[in-house]
């Protein structure tokens, strides 16, 4: 798919076409989740994973392509780990 690179290997994908917003506790490093991977001053190349996601709202007024981006989860993650564990995004210092 062109919307999801991961290390996983799926029996079936699905097409995207619906945009879901969903609330979470938090933002961890995974390294099998590759959502901002190669965007984070992470020596291991971590990617940025879901704590606790929860199903809010379908978004009909978004498209796939206008979904939060690898770049905007890594800014997210940064903003979080501010008072964490020090790794942030790449060029928000």
């Amino acid at each position: 798919s062109a919307f999801v690179i991961t290390n996983e290997s799926p029996p079936i994908w699905f097409q995207p076409m619906k945009v879901f917003e969903v609330s979470f506790a938090d933002m961890s490093l995974s390294p099998q989740h590759t959502a901002a991977a190669g965007l984070l001053d992470d020596p291991a190349g971590r990617g940025v994973a879901l704590r606790f996601p929860c199903f809010k709202r379908r978004r009909p007024d978004k498209r796939p392509d206008q979904a939060t981006t690898s770049l905007q989860i890594a800014q997210l993650f940064a903003k979080q780990s501010k008072q964490g564990s020090g790794v942030v995004a790449r060029g928000s210092r």
